[in-house]
């Protein structure tokens, strides 16, 4: 019988490193070195190592859940089946309130309170206990509202409504000055976080009217406040997450508060002062999103920004349906 001789086949590339995801290179044989097309479920390294990630899917919780929430410590909230409830440690559920309705909650913890809003249910939860805001209000004051975005900075806790942003006044977080503490925005807004830190003054990062701005000199009067636009692109809806001390590139390290979002033609990162880093525009775009949930999470060392967006009914292929895609920027984050 004749031998059987096996051919050796010579690779087109070898890719030792990967950068990150392309996805704006229109022709695949001009990916720049390093860089591909999709991968899925691995974590880069250091090193540029891809590594497959760790872990397996486990079911929680059963029913439909949303606005999920946590203080990275003791604290997790949720929405399950329409009732507002918390996950405890050791993975037993506590019914905080019930027929919260299926509109997205937002949360902020401020001291050992945890504030919740929808726009139709508002109030804050404490001791596992959910509480009402108090009608006792001071003269020339208005009892503080709830909104779609809930943020607590400087002593004042902000939330939006459609194209307003509404504070309350300084170290009270139930009572509002309607003649100051107020600022309109042109659009539903999508971002609305609070820096501070070195390297410029503190603010507060907000998206609005098709852009993202910088809104500082935040005192005495919200009306008042230096408005900087930064990006002609809107924030992705829920894609905007906080975290602090930031390493870019291994150039420059900044300390304190900072602020990761997601937009359309890349991902960012905002600092005090109104300075924004690029970190992917030129090489990847969070294309086809329409809204999602973004965490940061401790990994090899450093930490991860992760962004589960949701594609439109149209474009997912079901209508009233959507599919989620995990994206991951290029970068460490420390």
């Amino acid at each position: 019988m004749p031998r059987l001789i096996q051919k050796t086949l010579t690779p087109l590339i070898e890719i030792k490193q990967i950068k990150g995801i392309d996805n704006v290179t229109k022709d695949d044989l001009r990916l720049p070195p390093g860089y591909v097309r999709s991968a899925n479920n691995v974590d880069i390294d250091t090193e540029l190592m891809a590594r497959r990630r760790k872990g397996i899917l486990r079911a929680l919780l059963s029913g439909r859940a949303h606005s999920g929430w946590s203080d990275e410590d003791r604290l997790c909230f949720v929405v399950l089946d329409e009732d507002l409830i918390q996950v405890n440690p050791d993975w037993t559920t506590t019914t905080i309130l019930q027929d919260v309705g299926s509109t997205k909650m937002s949360f902020v913890k401020v001291g050992d309170r945890v504030f919740f809003s929808n726009r139709q249910v508002v109030g804050y939860i404490k001791d596992s206990i959910a509480h009402g805001f108090p009608t006792n209000v001071r003269s020339l004051r208005e009892i503080m509202v709830g909104g779609e975005l809930l943020e607590y900075f400087n002593s004042r806790l902000y939330a939006t409504q459609d194209g307003m942003i509404l504070r309350s006044v300084a170290g009270n977080p139930f009572e509002m000055d309607l003649k100051r503490d107020f600022i309109m925005l042109d659009g539903p807004v999508t971002m609305m976080l609070g820096v501070n830190g070195p390297g410029g003054p503190s603010g507060m990062y907000v998206s609005g009217g098709g852009e993202c701005a910088f809104l500082s000199n935040l005192d005495p009067s919200l009306a008042e406040a230096t408005y900087k636009k930064v990006l002609n692109v809107p924030a992705i809806p829920g894609s905007a997450v906080k975290t602090s001390r930031m390493n870019i590139g291994m150039i420059r390290q900044v300390a304190g508060e900072s602020v990761v979002f997601s937009t359309k033609i890349g991902i960012y990162m905002g600092f005090p002062g109104g300075y924004v880093k690029d970190l992917t525009s030129n090489r990847y775009a969070v294309k086809d999103i329409q809204e999602g949930s973004s965490i940061i999470r401790w990994e090899n060392g450093y930490r991860q920004y992760i962004f589960m967006g949701q594609a439109p009914a149209e474009i997912a292929g079901n209508e009233g349906s959507g599919r989620l895609k995990p994206l991951t920027g290029e970068g460490k984050i420390l």
